[in-house]
C-alpha cells in the first residue's frame, strides 16, 4: 500500500469517527441532531416500575418506548424526535419530548407542577376557574398561563387542542374527538399508591423519567414512613365511614338519597392511617339508602364520618341533610368527629382535594392520621391541608392567586417522620415543608 493510499484511508477513518453517533448519558430534552444509530439506547434514564403500577406498563426500545394503559386499553408509542418513526401498531405514535398539552380537568394539574411542567399546559377543556393552584390562577386565561378553550364554538375548540402536542383527557367528550388525545386516568386508578405512579406517565412524554423517579420516590418514602408509624401505634382502631347526601334534582328524578362509599382508595387511606374502614356487609360497592334514618342506623357504631356531600359546610347543614341534631348520641356527633375534604378551595369552589390531593398522597395520609390517630399528630402540632372539621371550621380556606415563578416546579411537602407519641407536650410542629425541586438529583430508589 502506497503512502498516499494509507493517508487517504486514515483520513476516511477519522472522518467516519467524527460523524459517529455518541450514546447519550441522560434523556434528550430536544430532537436528536447527531447521526441516528439503531444500536444506541436513546433513553438511558428509564422509569422505575413497581407492582403498584400494574395499570401502567412500560417497555423501552432503543429509540422508542411503549406505554400500555390498562384502564383505557390504550397503547401509546413515544419515539425520540430525530429518529425514525417506528412501524408499529398503537393507539397513538408521538414524537418526544413534546412541547405543550391541553388538560380536561383539575386532577392533572399537580402532576405537571411537581415535574416543573406547569408552563407546558396551554389549554383546559374543564374550566381554568376550577383549578386551585395559586400559580395557575395568577395567570389564568392570559397568554402566559392556561387558557380556556372556546366554549361557544366546538370547531374552534378542537382546533385549539389539536394545536398542542398532546391532549390529555378523562371522560371528556371534546378531548376524545381530538386527533392527539391520550387518556389520563389517574383518578380512576383504584389504589392510593397507584396514583403516584402517574407522575411517571406524564414524565415519559417529556423524557423526564429521572425527575419522576426522584419526586415519586420522595413521596412514596414519606408515605410509607407515615403508614408504618400509624400502624405501629397499639391503640383501638376507630371506625371511619365516608357518607354523602344527594339532594333532589333533575339528575336523580327529584329524589333524595344517602350513601356510604366503598372506594378502594378511601379504604387505603383509613387502614394506612390505623383506622377501620366501615362499609355495611364489607361489600365493594357503594351502598345507597332512600332515607337518612336508614343510613344513620347503618353508621350508628361508627366513630368518625367523612362527609362528601357537595356544597356541605357546617354542623347545622349536616344535621339538616342527614336528619339528625346536636343532641343525637352518635359518637361522631358527641365527639365532634365529622370531617369534610374541602378545607382548601379557590374562590370558585374548586376543591384542592381533587387536585393536589390526587397525587400528594403523603399529605392526605397525614391528614387522616391526625383524625384517626391524634396521639401521633395532634391538633396543636399539625394543621390539616385537605380535611376540615365541620364543628371547628364552618367553611373552607380560600386560596389566593399568587406566584413568584410560574416556570418553577411545585415544592413537594414532606411530613416530618417517623411519628412518635410524646409523653410531654407535643413538638411545636409536626410538618416540615421541604422544597423538593423536580429537577433535584435522584435519591436512592426503593425496589
Amino acid at each position: 500500500m502506497s503512502g498516499a493510499t494509507l493517508l487517504l484511508c486514515t483520513l476516511a477513518l477519522l472522518a467516519s469517527g467524527a460523524d459517529a453517533a455518541t450514546a447519550p448519558t441522560t434523556n434528550l430534552q430536544s430532537c436528536l441532531t447527531s447521526t441516528y444509530d439503531s444500536t444506541i439506547d436513546y433513553f438511558p434514564e428509564k422509569l422505575n416500575q413497581t407492582s403498584d403500577s400494574s395499570d401502567l406498563t412500560y417497555t423501552y426500545s432503543n429509540s422508542y418506548k411503549t406505554i400500555y394503559n390498562a384502564i383505557a386499553n390504550e397503547t401509546i408509542v413515544l419515539y425520540q424526535c430525530g429518529t425514525p418513526k417506528p412501524n408499529v401498531t398503537a393507539t397513538r405514535i408521538i414524537s418526544v419530548p413534546i412541547a405543550n398539552v391541553s388538560i380536561s380537568d383539575t386532577t392533572m394539574v399537580t402532576y405537571f407542577e411537581l415535574l416543573g411542567l406547569r408552563s407546558s399546559i396551554k389549554y383546559s377543556t374543564g374550566g381554568v376557574s376550577y383549578i386551585t393552584s395559586p400559580c395557575v390562577q395568577s395567570a389564568a386565561n392570559t397568554s402566559s398561563g392556561i387558557l380556556d378553550v372556546d366554549s361557544y364554538n366546538t370547531t374552534h375548540a378542537l382546533e385549539q387542542i389539536n394545536s398542542v402536542s398532546v391532549s390529555f383527557g378523562y371522560y371528556d367528550t371534546l378531548t376524545s374527538e381530538a386527533n392527539n388525545s391520550v387518556s389520563f386516568d389517574a383518578s380512576a386508578d383504584p389504589g392510593v399508591l397507584h396514583r403516584e405512579k402517574w407522575l411517571g406517565f406524564v414524565a415519559t412524554f417529556f423524557n423526564l423519567e429521572a425527575t419522576a423517579n426522584s419526586v415519586g420516590n420522595t413521596l412514596l418514602t414519606n408515605y410509607q414512613c407515615l403508614n408504618s408509624s400509624a400502624r405501629s401505634l397499639n391503640t383501638a382502631s376507630p371506625k371511619v365511614a365516608f357518607v354523602a347526601y344527594s339532594a333532589p334534582s333533575q339528575y336523580n328524578n327529584n329524589t333524595a338519597s344517602w350513601s356510604i362509599s366503598a372506594s378502594q382508595y378511601k379504604k387505603d387511606y383509613v387502614s394506612d392511617a390505623g383506622g377501620q374502614f366501615f362499609i355495611p356487609g364489607n361489600v365493594s360497592t357503594t351502598v345507597s339508602y332512600t332515607s337518612s334514618s336508614a343510613l344513620l342506623a347503618a353508621v350508628s357504631d361508627v366513630d368518625i364520618l367523612i362527609d362528601e356531600t357537595y356544597g356541605g359546610s357546617d354542623a347545622a347543614t349536616f344535621y339538616t341533610n342527614f336528619g339528625t341534631s346536636s343532641s343525637a348520641t352518635y359518637k361522631f356527633v358527641q365527639n365532634k368527629q365529622i370531617w369534610m375534604t374541602d378545607k382548601t378551595e379557590n374562590a370558585n369552589a374548586g376543591d384542592d382535594y381533587y387536585e393536589a390531593g390526587i397525587v400528594e398522597e403523603n399529605v392526605v395520609l397525614a391528614d387522616f392520621i391526625s383524625v384517626v390517630q391524634p396521639k401521633l399528630l395532634t391538633a396543636a402540632a399539625y394543621n390539616t391541608t385537605f380535611l376540615r372539621n365541620i364543628f371547628t371550621s364552618s367553611s373552607p380556606t380560600i386560596l389566593s392567586a399568587a406566584c413568584s415563578n410560574y416556570s418553577a416546579p411545585l415544592a413537594l411537602t414532606v411530613v416530618s417522620c417517623p411519628l412518635k407519641v410524646s409523653a410531654a407536650a407535643p413538638a411545636a410542629s409536626s410538618v416540615l415543608a421541604l422544597v423538593v425541586a423536580a429537577a433535584s438529583a435522584a435519591v436512592a430508589m426503593l425496589l
